[in-house]
């Protein structure tokens, strides 16, 4: 049998560019994985589009309170709290921090769409007409178009490429966890998707069952 099929969308980008990121350990061996020919992972090509924004921001966040932190330590030696001198200073001195927080995380978008390993799923046309299927089962509306395209995307690949397990890894929760009600089980059980909320390599390696038995 064949490599389970494992999908990822936006946020395992986002997650595979920070190593301080709670997913980074996880999205690194799912990636590994793939390169090794455990899964054949795929990733639709908005999800690349999209990535720029989020990472952008987790970026800018890190070099704000990287900076604030700073500040704030250097308050507290100044008025007193001499037992944080020491790290106040290396904080200071630390060339490590200012380029973990101007690191060009934004690299690894392109890393990704030049992964041999990693298929870019860009069949644009095909997924808007399953866009416009999936309108009718999932409650993705307005601000969710996105999310509605990188699933349109996904289960037209699957469609595809229906024998063998399949699984859909997202922490967008909000959006894609059957429990949340947008996109029901119903939805995932017609296109033998089995969906899983962080990168757990539990979660794929176990998934040479037929996907009938999942």
């Amino acid at each position: 049998m064949s490599p389970p099929l494992v999908y990822c969308e936006t946020n395992w980008l986002v997650a595979l560019a920070f190593p301080h990121h709670e997913h980074y350990e996880r999205a690194q061996d799912l990636l590994k994985r793939a390169k090794a020919g455990d899964c054949r992972l795929r990733i639709p090509v908005a999800a690349l589009l999209e990535a720029k924004n989020p990472i952008a921001e987790v970026g800018g966040q890190l070099a704000r309170t990287f900076a604030a932190l700073r500040d704030d330590l250097a308050r507290a030696v100044r008025n007193g709290t001499s037992g944080l001198a020491p790290l106040a200073s290396t904080f200071q001195a630390s060339r490590d921090v200012d380029a973990y927080s101007q690191r060009k995380a934004l690299s690894v978008i392109e890393e990704v769409k030049n992964e041999p390993s990693v298929a870019v799923l860009d069949d644009v046309q095909s997924s808007i007409l399953v866009m416009h299927e999936l309108r009718l089962k999932v409650e993705l509306r307005g601000k969710d178009a996105v999310d509605l395209y990188l699933l349109a995307a996904i289960v037209h690949d699957r469609r595809q490429s229906p024998v063998g397990p399949a699984i859909f890894f997202s922490t967008n929760l909000k959006e894609f966890d059957p429990k949340k009600a947008k996109v029901p089980a119903s939805v995932y059980e017609s296109e033998r998707l089995l969906w899983q909320k962080d990168f757990d390599p539990v979660s794929y390696t176990h998934l040479t069952l037929p996907t009938s038995d999942l």
